[in-house]
């Protein structure tokens, strides 16, 4: 399971060498919400500038983002990376945060947009993504 999701990071990434933890800077976040009463979710968010460190870490099956208040996702289980028809690739992991939610992890190559990186974290009634790029070894 740990190979397969680093051999996947690794081609999401193009990385050009051998790594098993994947550091990344954000540039930017934005949110959205589900309605409690219609369960229909609002609008993105507009990205605001936001400068974190994000570590996903495949061997540990862990992902950390180190936003105002640190954010663990355990990784519990890895799903087959997804391509769209725009030619977008994902990686997606269930995960549980340090409050035992679980939620869903995404990361997500934008080929359609000139190669940008995000990652998503999903919950039932609240997402939020960052921008993202990796970090040189």
């Amino acid at each position: 399971m740990h190979k397969t999701i680093f051999i996947l990071l690794f081609i999401l990434f193009n990385l050009n060498s051998y790594s098993q933890i994947i550091k990344c800077k954000t540039t930017g976040f934005a949110s959205r919400s589900k309605n409690e009463i219609s369960e229909i979710w609002t609008e993105w968010s507009d990205f605001k500038e936001v400068e974190i460190l994000l570590i996903i870490d495949p061997d540990n099956d862990r992902i950390k983002i180190f936003s105002k208040e640190d954010q663990v996702y355990d990784i519990i289980k890895s799903y087959e990376s997804e391509i769209d028809q725009d030619g977008d690739k994902t990686i997606k992991w269930l995960c549980v945060n340090e409050d035992g939610i679980k939620c869903i992890v995404r990361l997500v190559k934008l080929y359609s947009q000139e190669g940008r990186s995000q990652i998503y974290v999903d919950f039932e009634d609240f997402m939020y993504v960052y921008n993202i790029y990796k970090l040189d070894d």
